[in-house]
């Protein structure tokens, strides 16, 4: 071993200690792991009070580990929601155009038959002057679809409309958002997706697949449903295998007459996952706080089980299998013991129902023998009159044990009385009564 560096004051304090060297046989001690297959020495058992500090210092932790995920799940939860809502905000701007210099005997009606090929048209805001009853020479324009918007943008530039020139372009506040257009368009690029407008309204999703499929392989072709099963709103969106196949469509299918109707091919402009709801009204969703407190505490489950998996230098799924095995131990331990409890009760209720049968039989053993009318044998097999059963006859009997009585009855052993020896029968009485009493010995 190593010597302890000493002090000026003669104290020693733990220094450097070079040249240690491991002599004999390694000793596991308490909370030791398994090491070179020796078995760690089980800790010593905790008293009730320790072992109640121990689950209440568990629930305290536990408590403070949800407190801090809720919190950073509310946080990153309203991050989203603010993000999705400029997302919103700046779609319903990409959705809008500007019609500068327009001829003042242009009317909404003439805009939107102008306007309408590209896709629905949500609605048309022209300033009015109130003196001259006539617009100002300028219209906004929104549409369902931010595609639409951009179409008519590029195609209806400095188109000549009622002798003039109109000019189309972005609302004055796009710049505003224009970060976040920016982040939308470059998401789109990474889908290979065309939009289709001016679909005439008789023509189904199988007719356009038919005639786009001719540039490549198509992934999905789906048209805006309306309300009415069957139709649709004259616009949808065509998914490619690659981008060659969508540069093709783009190229070949804008402004092709089909149906009567010129189509209005071009690039999406916005990925699948965004709804083009247009300016529908935005609602922030809110998570549920059951829901909420739940995921929390499943959460910090798994952030303790890390914590102590890196503690330990162990996997957290080793740790979480030992867990559940635990867990499973004690089940099925709580199980046997129930069984063993059902099969205790189920055995008292079979001796309680032997124990109750028995004593109705015994019950009804008793009641049957006192109502039984026959004689008894007696010890000599011969019948005769019970102990309980008085046998009474004539006083004329010449029997000297029978006990004399004034009544001319006669009281036989089965309890009957016998009036055949009455006084109407004469001198026969006696003898019949002494014949019957002969009977009983």
């Amino acid at each position: 071993m190593g010597e302890m560096a000493m002090d000026g004051g003669g104290g020693g304090y733990p220094g450097p200690l070079p040249a240690l060297l491991e002599s004999g046989g390694l000793v596991v001690g308490p909370g030791g792991r398994k090491e070179g297959g020796r078995a760690a020495i089980a800790l010593p058992k905790l008293s009730t009070s320790e072992s109640l500090a121990i689950q209440r210092a568990k629930k305290y932790a536990m408590e403070q580990s949800i407190k801090i995920v809720l919190m950073k799940q509310t946080l990153a939860h309203q991050q989203a929601q603010a993000k999705s809502l400029q997302r919103q905000q700046a779609i319903v701007l990409m959705c809008r155009i500007y019609v500068g210099s327009i001829n003042f005997e242009v009317r909404e009606d003439t805009l939107k038959t102008t306007f309408g090929p590209f896709g629905p048209i949500k609605s048309i805001s022209m300033s009015w002057d109130p003196l001259t009853q006539k617009h100002k020479g300028f219209a906004f324009i929104d549409y369902e679809t931010p595609e639409a918007a951009q179409l008519a943008l590029e195609q209806m530039n400095g188109t000549f409309i009622s002798g003039r020139n109109i000019k189309v372009g972005r609302p004055s506040n796009m710049p505003q958002a224009q970060t976040i257009i920016e982040e939308i368009q470059r998401d789109a690029l990474n889908y290979n997706r065309v939009y289709v407008g001016g679909i005439h309204k008789d023509l189904s999703t199988d007719d356009i697949k038919s005639v786009f499929e001719a540039f490549g392989q198509i992934k999905t072709c789906e048209l805006a449903p309306t309300l009415v099963e069957g139709r649709h709103k004259g616009y949808g969106f065509i998914e490619y295998e690659n981008l060659q196949s969508c540069q093709d469509a783009i190229s070949s299918m804008n402004q092709f007459d089909l149906g009567g109707q010129y189509l209005r091919v071009g690039r999406s402009i916005t990925p699948p996952d965004i709804k083009n709801t247009g300016g529908q009204s935005l609602t922030n969703s809110t998570i549920p706080t059951a829901s909420a407190v739940a995921a929390a505490a499943v959460t910090a489950k798994i952030q303790a089980l890390d914590a102590v998996a890196t503690n330990l230098g162990l996997d957290s799924q080793d740790i979480q299998d030992s867990q559940e095995k635990e867990e499973n131990i004690q089940l099925e331990k709580r199980r046997k013991e129930k069984e063993e409890k059902q099969e205790k009760r189920e055995k008292e209720r079979e001796r309680d129902r032997e124990r109750d049968e028995r004593s109705r039989e015994m019950s009804q053993q008793r009641h049957s023998r006192s109502r039984d009318p026959s004689p008894r044998r007696s010890e000599g097999g011969q019948a005769g009159p019970s102990s309980s059963t008085a046998l009474w006859l004539s006083p004329r009997s010449n029997r000297p044990d029978l006990p004399s009585s004034p009544s001319p009855w006669t009281r036989c052993g089965d309890g009957r009385q016998d009036s055949s020896y009455a006084g109407g029968h004469g001198a026969g009485t006696a003898a019949g009564a002494a014949e019957k009493a002969d009977v009983w010995q």
